[in-house]
């Protein structure tokens, strides 16, 4: 699942994901920063793009995202102190996690809309229940999808809550810090 074993860190690489149906989600512009236990790890700096149908933003900080080793279900950013709306961790429920064999540096997923956040104010919480619960019935998401995505979300939930690594605040700040070096 890893991304070529001859990519560079700061190379160009695309965030593209849908939602289940395959409608356009959000893209996000990234480079490439390396490789550790816990997965492939990406980087945004600040000013980078982030744009979907109807809405686009510069990010305003820098942050890293984790995609982890193995069959991947969900993607992890992790911002540092000081984000503007206090986010610290914020990762995204997927499915069909995949670097793209035909583009160079194009991750793609499947946005199940459950995430699992951390914030300053209101601590670690599962967000978006409504929204997983509406589009399962709307696009009538397999109940084996369904449920894998449920236990994962709890399990992270777990995870964050107590600051297992790569959660841990270090991790992530190793990751920040090799991107601020490329700038």
């Amino acid at each position: 699942m890893s991304w070529p074993a001859d990519a560079r860190p700061g190379e160009p690489v695309l965030c593209r994901f849908t939602k289940w149906p395959g409608s356009e989600h959000w893209r996000h512009d990234c480079v490439w920063l390396g490789t550790d236990e816990h997965g492939d790890w990406i980087g945004q700096r600040a000013g980078a793009r982030s744009w979907r149908p109807g809405a686009a933003f510069d990010n305003p900080v820098p942050n890293v995202s984790l995609v982890p080793a193995g069959a991947p279900d969900w993607v992890g950013t992790l911002f540092p102190p000081g984000h503007p709306s206090g986010t610290a961790v914020y990762l995204d429920l997927m499915w069909d996690v995949a670097w793209s064999p035909d583009e160079r540096g194009v991750l793609t997923g499947i946005d199940m809309d459950l995430d699992v956040v951390r914030t300053d104010a209101r601590g670690t919480f599962l967000d978006d229940e409504d929204e997983f619960a509406e589009h399962s019935a709307r696009w009538d998401y397999p109940e084996d999808v369904r449920a894998q995505v449920v236990a994962r979300a709890d399990a992270l939930l777990v995870d964050v809550r107590i600051g297992t690594a790569p959660f841990d605040g270090a991790t992530g700040a190793g990751w920040l810090e090799r991107l601020r070096r490329l700038e």
